[in-house]
């Protein structure tokens, strides 16, 4: 669905591994920075903070430590607010909570490409 939404609204490439679940923290890592290329890095990522073998907070948390300016909206079926704040602490624009409209899912990317062009 993810895909299918942000393809219909911007087009382009949504780049999505083959078969996330099976990807560990450390190759999704390792992906984002492959993608480290004039015209190869993604404008957002969108991740959810619970996935098998995964963690978004993780993949965060390593983003951080690169240094890599990247907005991330974070996506959870967690309620608890300290998920949000750590989220945040961690340097995501924004934190959506399942189920979501599709609108909603929009409007945080257009909010993040925006924080984005903002900060360069």
């Amino acid at each position: 669905m993810i895909r299918r939404v942000l393809n219909r609204r911007f087009g382009g490439d949504i780049a999505l591994p083959d078969d996330p679940q099976t990807l560990k923290s450390e190759e999704v890592i390792d992906l984002l920075l492959s993608l480290d290329s004039p015209g190869r890095r993604p404008d957002v990522l969108v991740a959810d903070v619970k996935m098998p073998k995964l963690s978004g907070l993780g993949v965060l948390h390593a983003l951080m430590q690169a240094r890599w300016d990247l907005p991330v909206v974070m996506m959870t079926v967690v309620s608890d607010e300290s998920i949000h704040t750590v989220a945040k602490r961690l340097g995501a624009v924004g934190v959506l909570h399942k189920p979501f409209d599709p609108s909603d899912l929009l409007t945080a990317v257009r909010n993040a490409k925006a924080a984005r062009v903002l900060h360069r």
